[in-house]
């Protein structure tokens, strides 16, 4: 398992480091030539797992799996209640979209058709009436009576859109792209209209969009790439990601503390964050295979699945805890905090030239980056306010939350 040594000073006090190594047990979900696509949990018992032709339910947190229905082409899945669930996809009668509607908690799905032809990637409601679906070609589509008829909305672009969500009942945003461009829309008015918001540093499809609250938001690409909100959607930030391979989706508990996963067909990725995604940490599950989507019950536990029936679990926040301390004279001290001019940073026996230094604001823009570490930082050009202090040596990683008075 990977291993990182995180060292976190809340004050002038220095904290010891440790090993953190990632758990997360496979579950057996009886799908394994499946490509699953998406997980949802009503409660720590009930959850409902998605992707290609099956659909799965658990009523035991996970121990067991049940197949519910067999349809086609499943990819999004919602639930607006313990017995009202959607699941949307592509049709392989017709290769029209489609959506499968249950108001018996999962026991029975009606199917829905479309005349349109392509998939529908994710579906979301506000309500138990008010719904959104998006998919090909910008489609999107509102329901105002718990689905039972829909209207075809414009959305002013003919890219792919993987995911929708809603902060409130007028503001939301949709994203995707295609394989050079990006993607990300907006509406103020419940999705009456949508327009196109501009984002920088990205390359091709965004995959999925988590608001933890009205105002913080993240975004996922398929190139490795995460993206912060902290103004409702209307403004978004790169932030720092573990690994270039493609993510899939993301899932926050609170603002601060995240998943991220993804991966390509060698590479299970798996990232994790507790400072609002200014630093990640790669978790290791033992499974190589690509993951495809995340789902929390609360801080501790989790879902993730992905190919070939792939669903795995974790019952502490990924983390097997405290394994002993790492190399004593790896320490770092930080001072003064709060400062007014400038930072001392001694890193006990290590040379400076080994290690380097970036600084964040709380809304993850580097303030001030070095190659390797002064004994003493002038941040005197900064404004009064908290920061992250990022030091990184030997592959390790140290986060300092730091003031400047």
């Amino acid at each position: 398992m990977k291993q990182l040594l995180k060292i976190v000073l809340m004050v002038v006090m220095l904290q010891v480091a440790c090993k953190v190594s990632a758990q997360w047990v496979p579950q057996t979900s009886g799908a394994a030539n499946s490509i699953l696509t998406d997980v949802v949990f009503l409660n720590k018992d009930t959850g409902f797992v998605t992707g290609g032709e099956v659909m799965l339910k658990t009523v035991n947190g996970g121990t067991t799996w049940t197949p519910k229905a067999t349809q086609l082409g499943l990819e999004g899945l919602f639930f607006t209640d313990k017995n009202t669930g959607f699941a949307v996809g592509l049709s392989g009668k017709t290769g029209n979209a489609v959506m499968y509607k249950t108001v018996d908690a999962g026991t029975n799905w009606s199917e829905i058709n479309f005349p349109f032809h392509g998939y529908f990637h994710d579906v979301f409601f506000l309500s138990p009436t008010t719904g959104f679906i998006v998919g090909d070609h910008g489609c999107i589509f509102k329901t105002v009576n718990g689905g039972n008829t829909w209207d075809s909305i414009p959305s002013g672009t003919r890219s792919i859109l993987m995911s929708v969500s809603f902060t409130d009942s007028l503001h939301g945003l949709a994203v995707g792209g295609t394989f050079t461009n990006s993607i990300i829309l907006k509406t103020a008015n419940g999705g009456s209209s949508w327009t196109t918001v501009p984002i920088q540093d990205t390359t091709g499809f965004l995959q999925s969009i988590h608001f933890p609250s009205p105002l913080i938001g993240y975004i996922v690409g398929w190139k490795g790439e995460i993206f912060k909100t902290t103004d409702g959607g209307d403004h978004w930030n790169k932030q720092q990601a573990v690994s270039n391979d493609g993510n899939l989706d993301v899932f926050f508990v609170d603002d601060t503390t995240g998943y991220v996963v993804g991966g390509n067909s060698a590479f299970s990725g798996i990232q994790k964050t507790i400072d609002g995604g200014l630093t990640w940490v790669a978790q290791s599950s033992g499974v190589n295979m690509p993951f495809t989507a995340v789902c929390f019950i609360n801080r501790e536990t989790g879902f993730i699945v992905g190919d070939h029936g792939t669903i795995i679990k974790t019952i502490n926040g990924g983390s097997t805890g405290i394994s002993g301390p790492v190399n004593p004279a790896k320490k770092h001290v930080v001072y003064p905090n709060p400062f007014t001019e400038s930072i001392t940073i001694h890193l006990g026996d290590i040379e400076y030239k080994s290690a380097s230094v970036k600084v964040y604001d709380l809304i993850g823009q580097v303030v001030y980056e070095s190659k390797f570490i002064e004994s003493a930082i002038d941040l005197s050009v900064l404004k009064s306010g908290r920061y992250v202090l990022v030091i990184q040596q030997d592959g390790e990683t140290a986060v300092e939350k730091i003031t400047k008075l």
